[in-house]
């Protein structure tokens, strides 16, 4: 109360007057009801919480609701913008100078939790990618405003990374970046090892590494073990190899081991090459048969069910084929 009076005469001295509209009071640890008034006698109005400078007092998360309405507010403003060809550079500062900052506001103040903490995460990954959801490859498009398409810009394997995007202009940036990345702690790419890859794209791609080394451009190229386009492809890979795996352990399966042994390094040793990387299949019909019609005679050799006139045993599905024999 003292206080109030004193701040009241220090404005009249210089002619200036309280508005007790825009005033207000607020209370903490009170158990009683508290009456401030002003000189003229008017009770300001008790609230729960108040903003302060564009900021909410009392509550972080209150405040951190209001910011992120004004983020996605100003960001979906600045559309036409986002979905322009202007240099990626100059977007990113934009989204620092007009989103960022909005969202952030006030953030000095706030007691960031473990909660906290993710929500704004996932705020501004959200925001961030609606802003620049052009790079990479488009796995799922746009749902609404709030939520953006899911762009998927690399898939990684310990040291081995391969890059996707929609546009070969895209693919150039993300190489960029990759190199950049990968300088500041003294990796170096391989040129020779690292392919390009093109689909739907009727003109000539030309891909080059920070030295302006061009990169080679194939029609398929093999990851992880697996080769990328055709299934098909894949498949008869597998198909050869598993041949060679079944073929080295010929005197195991002519030996008299028991048989329930012989399944079983059946398994570790020729099915789990057969079936590398099948999770990745696109698996039609056709491919259904063959694996079923590949299986057969690989699982009759280790069973000894197959001689050089042999019959086969009944071709199915993968999955109901591997079961040990009874």
């Amino acid at each position: 109360m003292a206080s109030m009076e004193r701040i009241e005469k220090a404005a009249l001295r210089v002619g200036l007057h309280m508005n007790t509209k825009k005033t207000k009071c607020m209370v903490f640890n009170q158990q009683t009801e508290v009456d401030v008034r002003t000189a003229d006698g008017t009770s300001l109005e008790v609230v729960k919480d108040f903003k302060y400078l564009g900021a909410w007092i009392k509550s972080c998360e209150q405040d951190i609701k209001t910011r992120k309405a004004l983020a996605w507010r100003a960001c979906n403003k600045l559309t036409k913008i986002w979905k322009s060809h202007l240099p990626r550079q100059i977007k990113v500062k934009l989204f620092q100078a007009t989103v960022e900052s909005i969202l952030l506001y006030g953030s000095e103040t706030w007691t960031v939790t473990t909660k906290i903490r993710k929500l704004l995460d996932g705020c501004y990954t959200r925001l961030l990618r609606s802003a620049l959801e052009n790079l990479g490859f488009t796995a799922n498009f746009r749902r609404s405003r709030r939520v953006g398409p899911l762009c998927v810009t690399d898939l990684d394997f310990a040291d081995d990374i391969a890059l996707i995007s929609d546009t070969a202009s895209q693919a150039q940036e993300l190489l960029e970046r990759i190199e950049k990345a990968a300088l500041r702690v003294g990796l170096h790419m391989n040129t020779k090892k690292t392919k390009c890859m093109v689909f739907n794209q009727q003109t000539e791609v030309d891909v080059r590494t920070a030295d302006g080394t061009s990169l080679e451009v194939v029609k398929d190229f093999k990851y992880l073990g697996a080769w990328i386009k055709s299934s098909e492809q894949d498949i008869k890979t597998r198909k050869a190899l598993t041949w060679r795996a079944c073929n080295k352990f010929t005197k195991i399966w002519k030996s008299h081991l028991p048989r329930q042994i012989k399944f079983k390094l059946f398994q570790a040793t020729i099915e789990s090459i057969l079936l590398y990387g099948s999770e990745t299949w696109t698996v039609t019909t056709k491919i259904r048969v063959l694996q079923g019609y590949f299986i057969s005679p690989y699982y009759g050799v280790a069973c000894e069910l197959v001689s050089v006139g042999g019959c086969r045993i009944p071709s199915v599905a993968p999955d109901v084929l591997m079961k040990p024999p009874s």
